[in-house]
């Protein structure tokens, strides 16, 4: 039987972005009837083997031009030197193309959509959030969500501990949409130092972050004052950081925005109660495993404008962000409940909802978007279901069928999408608006479509208030761009509020 060639393109490696590549390397590549390959564009061979095989494991393309059945481009869709990367990806032959970006807004960098739609055959997404997104902001291929795999045997088989002190424990980057110094703040509003109760966070330093690591130093410095908080700083080996994670009584995170979920699913996997911000990428965890002293999730009613690094601090649309409050009362709750939380059955339910997301399990999922049982008209989202169909648009069942990569069925498509209601709010309204002005400002800017002076005067305000964001109160501004083709009103909102 003729094999189907696949080129992966993108990143591969224990980084959060290479974690995406690792996905479909680590599921695809156990079809015998799969032939995959790796574009060597990316990094040198020598990171290859060291995270993913032995060279004779694995097929390499070079510079010449080879044809392939499918290729899966994941990674950010272009930045700077990364923009070579993706051109060489999309100039590539293949039948069909999917790509997976990274993104974890609620507003995608708008030049990402025509670049999507007219490249790429499938968009793909870790989370049905970021890819309810991509489609609201014109994403018109085939654009679903599909859950990432996580690294986590070592996790499964560590063992909840009883020792003298409660560890809250918390691993994170010092992004400022993490929230650890408002982590921080709430514990030490919770406990006081004589109490058996510690929070342990293990962060790495990044430079070129909104949050500085010194305001985190300084944060956990004045807290330590009155409760029992630890910083645990700098890169370790994996045995360390399984070390380090067998020592946590529960996990949290409070971060305001995300496109994915993967320190929880560690958590679980170590058997622990994980407590999470209600937002709708985190909620997703619901379809695996019951809410009831397994997952405590603390409000986050209130909306603020999300800058992130990677894209010059663009504002990429809505942050989601809780009160002290809410967070002091699920902190006290899962202490006091916590001769309750570690049964045997509750582990058990724990962990075996983060095996969900071995590649083993997750396998079958992805392999039938290149092999699907069977392919059917979507009544509203493309996706695959648990019995091998995928559900897709009549336009890519054309092509599916005509490579002969599937054969379409009529078959009922019973799939609901899930409603989002916080889109509703007039606020998290006004802050996306304010998100695409800012973009399209931005684009201006780089394509240096406008009058230098008034470009110039109107980036650098949107850009002062980025630089300040991270002291979580916003003045409301209105900005007025009347000699072009639209008009901004800027408005930034923080409803931040102790209770």
């Amino acid at each position: 039987m003729k094999k189907t060639k696949i080129l992966l393109s993108g990143v591969i490696d224990y980084d959060p972005i290479g974690r995406h590549g690792f996905s479909f390397l680590n599921t695809l590549r156990h079809d015998p009837h799969n032939e995959i390959w790796l574009d060597s564009d990316y990094m040198p061979r020598s990171r290859y083997v060291k995270d993913i095989g032995e060279p004779e494991e694995l097929n390499f393309t070079e510079d010449a031009i080879e044809e392939f059945d499918f290729l899966i481009y994941f990674h950010v869709l272009g930045i700077d030197l990364l923009d070579r990367w993706y051109a060489k990806a999309a100039s590539k032959k293949a039948k069909i193309k999917i790509c997976y970006p990274v993104f974890d807004g609620t507003v995608p960098p708008l030049e990402w959509i025509d670049e999507i739609n007219a490249n790429f055959d499938i968009c793909l997404s870790p989370s049905e959030y970021v890819a309810h997104n991509l489609r609201r902001y014109g994403v018109t291929i085939d654009c679903f969500g599909l859950e990432c795999c996580v690294l986590i045997e070592h996790l499964l088989k560590c063992r909840v501990k009883k020792t003298e002190n409660f560890r809250f424990g918390c691993v994170s980057g010092n992004d400022e949409r993490k929230n650890l110094v408002f982590l921080i703040e709430c514990f030490a509003e919770t406990f006081s130092k004589d109490e058996h109760v510690e929070l342990f966070i293990h962060s790495v330093e990044r430079p070129d972050l909104l949050t500085p690591f010194n305001e985190l130093e300084n944060a956990v410095e004045e807290a330590a004052k009155r409760s029992n908080v630890i910083l645990h700083r700098g890169f370790v080996s994996q045995q360390q950081m399984d070390a380090i994670w067998e020592t946590f009584n529960a996990y949290i995170i409070p971060q305001k925005s995300t496109g994915y979920f993967t320190t929880p699913l560690e958590g679980l996997a170590c058997g622990v109660p994980v407590i999470l911000s209600d937002i709708p990428v985190h909620r997703e965890l619901l379809k695996y495993v019951r809410t009831e002293r397994n997952l405590f999730f603390a409000s986050h009613p209130y909306y603020t404008p999300e800058f992130h690094f990677v894209f010059d601090y663009r504002n990429i649309g809505v942050s989601f962000s809780s009160s002290h409050g809410a967070y002091k009362k699920i902190l006290r709750e899962v202490y006091e409940k916590r001769d309750t939380l570690y049964s045997d059955n509750l582990i058990s339910e724990r962990k075996e909802a983060a095996s969900l997301f071995l590649p083993e399990k997750l396998f079958s999922k992805y392999n039938w978007i290149i092999h699907p049982l069977r392919i059917a008209h979507a009544r509203s989202v493309s996706h695959v279901d648990t019995e091998g169909t995928f559900f897709m648009s009549d336009t890519l069942a054309e092509k599916y069928e005509s490579f002969g990569f599937g054969k379409k069925y009529n078959l009922e498509d019973t799939y609901v999408a899930t409603n989002y209601p916080e889109e509703a709010s007039p606020v998290f309204q006004a802050i996306e608006k304010t998100a695409v002005a800012s973009q399209r400002l931005y684009l201006m800017k780089r394509a240096k479509s406008v009058d230098t002076f008034v470009r110039s005067k109107y980036f650098e305000k949107i850009k002062q208030k980025a630089e300040k964001y991270h002291i979580k109160k916003f003045p409301f501004i209105a900005y007025k761009f009347a000699s072009f083709c639209f008009k901004v009103k800027y408005f930034f909102s923080s409803f931040e509020k102790r209770h």
